[in-house]
């Protein structure tokens, strides 16, 4: 009897979705929806200061040298020091560093544009 071959298009069709799957989940990271901190919860002192965390929020203004954003629901405010590219003024930002206090950041290792899930 002869032996029946085994879809080759769902096999790439299996892989395709894994390859998009993994891709979606690496762009969900980088745009602060895995693990992200919440501005108000650093506000409210919720988290400890030496505490490395990831922040979503909305770049406002610079005020005396230091970036100021607000949460990505509106709440809270934090501050921090960078001399990295600025983004626009309204812009969604993901920002990695270290809690100062409940209004400062500090060690701010990257302040990077949201791509896709605004």
């Amino acid at each position: 009897m002869p032996r029946r071959k085994k879809s080759s298009k769902m096999k790439t069709l299996a892989i395709l979705i894994i390859i998009i799957g993994a891709a979606l989940g690496v762009v969900a990271w980088h745009d602060g929806l895995i693990g992200a901190t919440t501005v108000s919860s650093i506000n409210d002192g919720d988290v400890s200061a030496g505490t490395q965390v990831v922040v979503r929020g909305i770049y406002k203004t610079t005020f005396l040298g230091a970036i100021v954003i607000h949460g990505a629901d509106g709440s809270g405010t934090l501050m921090f020091e960078w001399t990295g590219a600025i983004p626009a003024v309204d812009t969604l930002v993901v920002v990695r560093g270290k809690v100062m206090n409940t209004l400062f950041l500090e060690d701010v290792t990257s302040m990077d544009a949201v791509w896709l899930f605004k």
